[in-house]
């Protein structure tokens, strides 16, 4: 395996076995690694950002009855949206008026370069996961790295893993959030009435199965906002060191994230034990 050598804008040299660059959707390095591969063309999408502190906007007397609660609003109309929130601890207003398609890989022949973030999969805005999701990249590749370390995988592995798992992860999430804009930007007519109808018992306090309100949605909540980048990675790399197949229960087959998904998150030591009733 040979070092990788970078050269920052300090111009000093820096080597290492393997090298990964969260470089933004203008990435250098994917430039470097892909330069066959052009941008998808512009999504026409601009989302603007404003905040503004609490403070300020309570002085105002119609402003402030915007804000009573400290809660994330979201305001709809055809092909646009505005959606706030507060942020620093409730003491700043954040106000935000807003692709690339899967790639086959994020790394070099080598694998010793490898992308994350917008730099490997960009993203719309409209499930808020851009930067979120590039943090997941970064959680579930240490730990790929960390069984390098030990000395279980090599260099090779480990990057094969990350973009093996991560890679339909990221581009679900794309489209996720294509299809959240779509939602919010509904003109008037059947659709958005449908919509509002959808939306409409969330706000008397009921909640269902399914919302159009994705926020809400209980599944994509957990599907999205519920991934634990972490805990895939070690699923992830236990079933590779174990042969292709996650470890499971020697009397009930039951595997570690199944029994995540149904038990042991409210009874940690559930896994450890048969979970299935003997016939």
């Amino acid at each position: 395996m040979a070092l990788v050598s970078v050269t920052p804008t300090s111009q000093l040299w820096k080597k290492s076995w393997v090298a990964h660059k969260a470089s933004g959707i203008n990435s250098i390095t994917r430039k470097a690694l892909f330069p066959d591969v052009a941008p998808e063309p512009p999504t026409t999408n601009c989302a603007y950002r404003v905040l503004v502190p609490y403070e300020q906007i309570r002085k105002d007397p119609v402003a402030k009855e915007l804000i009573e609660k400290l809660t994330m609003e979201v305001r709809m109309g055809d092909n646009a949206y505005i959606i706030t929130y507060p942020i620093s601890a409730g003491k700043m207003f954040n106000l935000v008026l807003s692709h690339h398609t899967s790639e086959k890989t994020w790394s070099s022949p080598r694998k010793n370069v490898v992308l994350m973030g917008d730099a490997a999969h960009s993203m719309v805005n409209h499930m808020a996961q851009g930067a979120a999701t590039a943090m997941e990249d970064g959680a579930f590749l240490a730990k790929c790295l960390g069984r390098v370390v030990s000395g279980d995988i090599r260099i090779g592995e480990a990057v094969t893993i990350y973009e093996r798992e991560r890679q339909p992860k990221a581009y679900e999430k794309q489209q996720v959030s294509f299809l959240n804009g779509a939602i919010w930007h509904l003109p008037d007519g059947l659709e958005q009435r449908a919509r509002d109808a959808a939306m409409n018992p969330e706000l008397e306090g009921k909640y269902y199965v399914r919302s159009s309100n994705l926020y809400g949605d209980q599944r994509t909540v957990l599907d999205v906002y519920g991934y634990d980048s972490e805990k895939h990675a070690e699923t992830a790399l236990a079933a590779y060191l174990s042969g292709g197949r996650e470890p499971f229960h020697p009397e009930t087959g039951i595997t570690q994230s199944q029994a995540e998904k149904y038990m042991s998150w409210f009874a940690p030591s559930s896994v450890s034990r048969p979970l299935a009733s003997k016939l």
